[in-house]
């Protein structure tokens, strides 16, 4: 299963507007990796 969590891009050249986003990939490998904390914040999503 592969996590994928959303990103804020830093402020920059390639940010001047500062509303960039990217999606951070993870790949678990077992259960345990996959234990994470409930947070209503993060964009989490899996494939």
């Amino acid at each position: 299963v592969v996590e994928l969590n959303g990103k804020v891009e830093e402020p920059g050249k390639e940010n001047i507007h500062n509303n960039a986003f990217y999606a951070k990939e993870k790949l678990l490998q077992s259960e345990l990796q996959a234990m994470s904390d409930c947070s209503p914040l993060a964009a989490w999503h899996w494939i």
